[in-house]
């Protein structure tokens, strides 16, 4: 989707698209399904509905605002994964996050199964926003 030329296309999926590998260099993707893998250099994608084995976002903004899960995602590169274009709870399996990458959950919509973790970095190297009233429990990768 898109190019690194400057070529932005938006793109539409409706519910019964099978979605396996999508590979993002710019633009914006609107999906009503999930899929299997979706890699994320730059643009944004608006995940409303579907769950996803895996996300890579490396640049640009996921915003998610389906119901179902994200069995692995990864944040680096300065990508935003935004979860709040909805209130309805979601699940995160496994997230990484590195070095300039951001999470916005301040309404704490997802369950983060196996938690946060920083790879490479320290708290201080990524953007948090999950809300108040939270505990934190530090442990080794």
């Amino acid at each position: 989707l898109g190019d690194r030329d400057g070529n932005a296309p938006t793109v539409r999926t409706r519910g019964g698209v099978t979605l396996t590998t999508v590979d993002m260099q710019a633009g914006e993707l609107t999906t009503e399904t999930g899929g299997t893998t979706l890699t994320i250099n730059s643009g944004q994608a608006n995940l409303d509905s579907g769950a996803w084995t895996t996300i890579n976002a490396r640049g640009g903004d996921v915003r998610h605002s389906s119901l179902l899960t994200i069995t692995t995602l990864n944040i680096s590169g300065g990508a935003v994964a935004d979860f709040t274009r909805s209130q309805q709870a979601c699940t995160v399996t496994t997230c990484n996050i590195y070095e300039g990458a951001s999470i916005i959950d301040p309404y704490r919509r997802v369950t983060w199964t196996n938690g946060i973790n920083l790879n490479q970095c320290a708290v201080s190297d990524v953007s948090l926003d999950l809300g108040e009233n939270i505990k934190l429990t530090p442990a080794n990768l």
